[in-house]
């Protein structure tokens, strides 16, 4: 069952429903004790809610005792979600895995009394960040990063940014458990700019601001930055160490940072013409994800500088002044410099394209997501009411996998490109030139409903996959669920197609985006057609880790 954790509340129209006319239908409790995950002790004051998965809908509330008994009476026959949250604790659903949990059965035979359910306390990081004097850095930016995040392609994504205080203290609370990074990056307190100009710090970016610029020139000894320092306090994110946080860990990592010479990176379009319409913008890649490092205007001659910039790579973007496409150049920034359009230039393709249905009408909405894990890049466009999009400021050459968020409950059906290589739902965008996608998308889609089996008994808490063929190239035809407390799954929203269904016993973690990894679970796993419109009763065997066994 797919977990959705929302902040629940009591629905006064559904506790009315359920306390309304007497009726001669049998009726089922839902019960059991809160307990904390690592300890084992009951917990009281923790609220526990029940829902409807079909809908979602918040259905009761309540509040566990002293010994951390719950309990839920007069219910019908169905199948109903369970989370819970308090203080100290995230909110979390039965049984919880990632992104899905296990959903309990009430009716003949199905136990949905005396549960125990054990809450993870949350876990925090924190540290104090001081300069080369030992004294406190404040205003310090200060990025967490998190990697292996379920229902996430491998990478590394943002978690969080804070800024250090007066005393060069930073916190993350509220965190579940997982693999962390923290970055710190800044500037001295005590630093002030050259004569080439001042810097605005705004929202973590740092721009240029001709209105601000000094006049004269600054001491060296004042003119400084702090290079982007990974943690455990080294400048090459190769060496960064990652951070295990388990359930109630409250880490620390500290930061002692020195100050170097601020560089100034001065940039001159090819002519000197100064007729480019988009200003250059400068980028700093952190575990893949870039971030802006300026965005200066350019001068009459077409020259646009940097500032206050720490030694390290950056990448440029810049406009054509031809052909207005986006091209970049990556910059090894060891001293001041000065560079312009040339060896080392690279052109970004230019992606714009439709989405439709089809019998050819525009989708009403939606947002056309282009991911590279591998990259950890990610490029996007809105699609107007005419189902057009345009990514702006152009897309790195690479293969991407391709999505369409919206509210309309509609998928991508196919893709077709003019000017790049579609594998799949993968597109493969070159260097440069410019690439046309016409996207189909449909509510013509499938649905399985199956039961999980372990030995011909109903097996709970296995991890349900949905595998379309070519894996590597498909990553949005997968479909995945954990089955409840009855052995049942569904999976939703399928695009017709070829698939295989597994199930795996503690599988949650399986690395399911590697085919490689999926390889021994395929050979055994349950062959399946879906049509549009169709609705599928499957049963299928459940696989141990190690030794892959399955019936059907």
């Amino acid at each position: 069952m797919r977990t959705y954790l929302a902040v629940v509340i009591l629905v006064a129209a559904a506790l009315a429903q359920t306390a309304g006319a007497p009726s001669t239908q049998r009726r089922y409790a839902i019960s059991g004790t809160v307990v904390d995950a690592l300890h084992g002790g009951g917990l009281h004051d923790i609220e526990v809610s029940i829902w409807t998965p079909e809908s979602d809908t918040p259905m009761r509330a309540v509040v566990s005792g002293d010994d951390g008994h719950f309990e839920f009476r007069n219910l019908p026959r169905g199948k109903y979600g369970l989370s819970a949250h308090g203080h100290g604790y995230l909110n979390q659903a039965y049984q919880e895995h990632g992104n899905y949990s296990t959903a309990i059965v009430t009716g003949e035979g199905w136990q949905s009394e005396g549960l125990i359910f054990p809450l993870k306390p949350e876990a925090s990081l924190s540290g104090v960040i001081t300069d080369e004097f030992n004294e406190p850095a404040p205003r310090v930016q200060v990025l967490l990063f998190v990697t292996d995040m379920p229902e996430a392609e491998q990478g590394i994504f943002p978690r969080g940014e804070v800024s250090t205080d007066d005393i060069g203290h930073y916190r993350f609370s509220h965190l579940p458990e997982g693999k962390y990074y923290v970055v710190a990056k800044g500037r001295p307190w005590y630093a002030k700019t050259g004569r080439y100009g001042a810097i605005r710090e705004s929202a973590g970016t740092t721009y240029f601001s001709s209105a601000d610029a000094e006049s004269g020139t600054v001491a060296a000894g004042l003119n400084v930055a702090y290079p982007t320092t990974y943690y455990p306090n080294v400048t090459d994110p190769e060496q960064a160490t990652p951070i295990t946080l388990k359930p109630g860990d409250r880490a620390e990592a500290d930061f002692q940072l020195f100050a170097v010479p601020a560089l100034r990176l001065t940039f001159r379009s090819a002519s000197n013409s100064g007729s480019a319409t988009v200003a250059p913008f400068l980028q700093e890649r952190i575990f893949g994800q870039s971030r802006s490092a300026g965005w200066p205007g350019a001068d009459s001659a077409g020259v646009a500088e940097f500032v206050a910039l720490p030694p390290g790579r950056y990448t440029l973007r810049f406009a054509g002044e031809q052909d207005s496409q986006f091209r970049e150049m990556s910059v090894d920034l060891t001293s001041d410099m000065d560079i312009a359009p040339g060896r080392g230039t690279e052109a970004l393709a230019s992606v714009t394209g439709t989405v439709q249905f089809e019998d050819g009408s525009p989708s009403p909405d939606g947002f056309v997501r282009l991911s590279n894990s591998r990259l950890g890049e990610g490029f996007g466009a809105l699609v107007s009411n005419k189902g057009e999009f345009k990514v702006d400021n152009g897309v790195r050459p690479g293969q991407y996998n391709l999505f369409v968020l919206n509210s309309n409950s509609y998928v991508v059906k196919s893709v077709s490109a003019a000017g790049a290589r579609m594998i799949g739902q993968q597109v493969e965008i070159p260097r440069g030139g410019s690439v046309r996608l016409s996207i189909v998308v449909t509510k013509g889609l499938g649905r399985i409903e199956g039961t999980a089996l372990l030995d011909s008994t109903p097996a709970s808490q296995a991890a349900i996959f949905l595998v379309p063929e070519d894996p590597a190239h498909n990553l949005p035809l997968f479909r995945r669920d954990q089955s409840d407390s009855d052995g049942t799954f569904t999976l939703r929203q399928v695009v017709p197609g070829n698939y295989s269904l597994i199930a795996v016993a503690e599988g949650w973690d399986l690395e399911w985006t590697n085919p490689a990894v999926l390889k021994s679970f395929l050979e055994k796993g349950l062959k399946v057609r879906v049509e549009a419109d169709r609705k599928y009763q499957l049963k299928v065997g459940v696989q141990q880790r190690q030794v892959a066994t399955a019936s059907k």
